[in-house]
């Protein structure tokens, strides 16, 4: 561990809605990373209708969640907000933090906790007296995980967009303070794109298998299956090159079609222009015009009879392409197992961990085309050249390098613009979704420090419980034109992304391309590193700890047990 001289011994905690992230202050990344989920049994009803403590304590961490047990369910600590929705759940992951996450004493180490920049006061509060009084920290430190990212990017003022997994915030900070009242989440995020890629395998008919609800089939059982496979194979592949020699047949006779009209009109027109004499009297030159259509319509007829009957000629060697690239990805047979105890919460979980998994290997966002390159690829498109996607989606000469193979042994395919079709909800229209602190503070009659938005700023930026805005840009865009106009030169050359989805290949460029074209002094900061851009909230606090002068703002015990929970606002913002 790390230790800055003159300072206290900490450590640094910034739990997730997807992830929670643990480690000591001074580090460079966290120590120790596990699910933001847990895994709890349901209580036995006894004999005369109360209810028995369940016997098995709660299951926390990847490898713990990653084994299938009856009757689990798993469970969420967090809403969809980020905020504490469970809190016997975040007592699990809080105890989980210090027991394997830092195997550290809580009584030896100071927190730096990063909070979202929507969490309330109560939630604050009960939080300091998880850990003053049932860990015995002995400080603690809160700070918004907006300003703990604008630090590790070396600023103190910016506009921070976190592209996280149930929310994306664009946050202006201003001197090392968040503008709460400008803060603008949407819950297009990463959680949204996993339910696209979701959607993308099912389309695709790819079953998603963890690895507890199959075996592998070997020996007699397994060529079976695969002679199965096969006729199912030679089935779809026959379908498939009849459908597409069809559609073939219907495109040369709507073009042979078109054509005849066309040089019927313009033989037409040159009978009526141009009459050349023949023998049979005044009316040779409409004879003529007449013979001349009656030969074109002939040519173009035989025209069209030539690309029909080429197109059905190319039935059996489309038939069998498509069934040699079906049969060159046959996975290896299985066989599906039952397990009743298994709850759908648990099963879900599984899933969507392998969707995560493929979302992060193969989708990326796309560059937006120019004009010319646009027309360029339809035309491609069009011609079946280089470009062109096939019926089943995959390039004209049935091979895609953007593939992922799942354990089971399926290959999912995202080549094409199949690769772009998730990330592009992210360049959409966003929907602002509000902040939920207004409820919460009715419900608990509370008050908050943040300001409500000005009457101006909402009539000309929209609410947030209504407005929307034009893709990440747009709603970096926003935020930044709603601060005070004498900050813009600052929050212009401070944009920071950080978060996990805003790794997504092609996203950082994009997004630098986009704001370019609104100011020329638009500057994106992204960490290089996959790891250090998606832990940039960690390394925030972590740098942010180590200070000199920060640690006068730890709030001691003494002082939680002399002033109450209330004191720990004395350092928040």
């Amino acid at each position: 561990m790390f230790q800055v001289d003159g300072t206290v011994p900490s450590v640094v905690f910034d739990f997730g809605s997807h992830t929670c992230k643990v480690g000591f202050a001074g580090e460079d990344l966290p120590h120790s990373l596990y699910s933001s989920n847990i895994g709890a049994f349901p209580s036995p009803v006894v004999a005369n209708g109360g209810v028995q403590p369940a016997k098995r304590g709660i299951i926390v961490g990847d490898q713990a969640l990653a084994i299938r047990r009856d009757d689990m369910n798993v469970t969420p600590a967090f809403d969809a907000n980020g905020l504490v929705a469970n809190w016997e759940a975040y007592e699990g992951l809080l105890a989980h933090a210090y027991s394997t996450g830092v195997q550290a004493a809580s009584e030896d180490f100071a927190v730096m906790y990063a909070e979202p920049t929507h969490a309330c006061i109560r939630q604050r509060e009960r939080i300091g007296e998880l850990l003053f009084e049932t860990h015995g920290a002995p400080a603690l430190a809160v700070s918004p995980a907006v300003v703990l990212a604008a630090y590790a990017n070396g600023r103190h003022t910016g506009v921070v967009l976190d592209v996280g997994d149930a929310t994306t915030t664009a946050a202006p900070v201003l001197d090392g303070t968040v503008a709460r009242s400008l803060v603008l989440r949407t819950r297009v995020a990463g959680r949204s794109l996993s339910e696209a890629v979701a959607g993308q395998t099912r389309d695709a008919k790819i079953p998603i298998r963890p690895l507890w609800s199959y075996r592998r089939l070997m020996g007699e059982a397994a060529a079976a299956a695969r002679d199965q496979q096969r006729a199912i194979a030679e089935a779809d592949a026959a379908v498939e090159a009849t459908a597409l020699a069809d559609a073939a047949e219907a495109a040369a006779a709507t073009a042979a079609s078109t054509a005849t009209a066309a040089a019927a009109a313009e033989q037409a027109a040159e009978a009526g222009d141009e009459i050349t004499p023949v023998s049979g009297g005044a009316n040779g030159g409409a004879l003529g015009g007449a013979a001349g259509v009656a030969a074109a319509t002939a040519a173009t007829a035989a025209a069209a009879s030539a690309v029909a009957t080429a197109a059905a000629a190319r039935r059996p060697s489309a038939s069998s392409a498509a069934l040699a690239r079906r049969l060159a990805r046959l996975p290896p047979p299985v066989q599906e197992l039952s397990f009743p105890g298994t709850t759908p919460s648990y099963d879900a979980f599984a899933r969507l961990r392998l969707v995560e998994s493929i979302k992060e290997a193969l989708c990326r966002v796309e560059e937006p085309l120019s004009a010319a390159a646009a027309a360029t690829a339809k035309a491609a498109a069009a011609a079946g050249g280089p470009g062109a996607v096939g019926a089943d989606g995959d390039d004209s000469d049935g091979e895609s390098d953007v593939r992922f193979t799942l354990p089971d042994g399926n290959v999912v395919d995202l080549g094409g613009p199949r690769q772009f079709a998730a990330a592009a909800a992210l360049f959409g229209r966003l929907p602002h979704t509000p902040p939920p602190r207004a409820a919460l503070a009715a419900a608990a009659g509370i008050s908050f420090a943040a300001p409500a938005a000005s009457a101006a700023h909402t009539a000309a930026y929209g609410s947030a419980a209504t407005g929307s805005s034009a893709g990440l840009s747009g709603l970096v865009l926003d935020a930044l034109r709603s601060a005070d106009q004498s900050t813009h030169k600052d929050l212009w050359a401070g944009i920071c992304l950080t978060g996990g989805t805003s790794n997504l290949g092609g996203l950082f460029e994009r997004l630098s391309g986009e704001l370019m074209g609104h100011h020329f002094r638009a500057r994106v900061l992204a960490a290089s590193g996959v790891p250090e851009r998606r832990f940039c909230t960690w390394t925030g606090g972590s740098i942010l700890a180590t200070f000199t002068d920060f640690q006068r703002m730890w709030v001691s015990k003494a002082d939680y047990e002399e002033h109450g929970p209330s004191f720990l606002h004395r350092t928040g913002p």
